[in-house]
């Protein structure tokens, strides 16, 4: 197998029938190896044989889901400072 076909995700957040899926990638840049993260979403669902099925296409309800989902995600990423921290970090010019 490729080294592609090994690729497993490196993040899954899942809210109701929903999950969002984040592949981390490398690409070269100026001579730097770049990650960065590619992120896709996924509902699933049953069908009419009562077997699991996905698609990426979402209703009001569930976009408010996906936006649980991306809010939990970026604040993993970027936590937010309280004003106090904030403060003692800012430069002064």
């Amino acid at each position: 197998m490729s080294e592609k076909e090994n690729k497993r995700p490196s993040k899954e957040l899942k809210c109701g029938n929903c999950k969002l899926v984040v592949w981390t990638n490398t690409k070269e840049i100026n001579g730097k190896n770049i990650e960065f993260d590619s992120i896709n979403f996924e509902q699933f669902y049953k069908n009419k044989e009562d077997k699991w099925e996905s698609n990426s296409s979402f209703n009001g309800k569930q976009l408010l889901l996906i936006k649980r989902l991306i809010d939990t995600y970026l604040n993993n990423l970027y936590p937010v400072f309280d004003n106090e921290s904030f403060i003692d970090n800012k430069k002064e010019n």
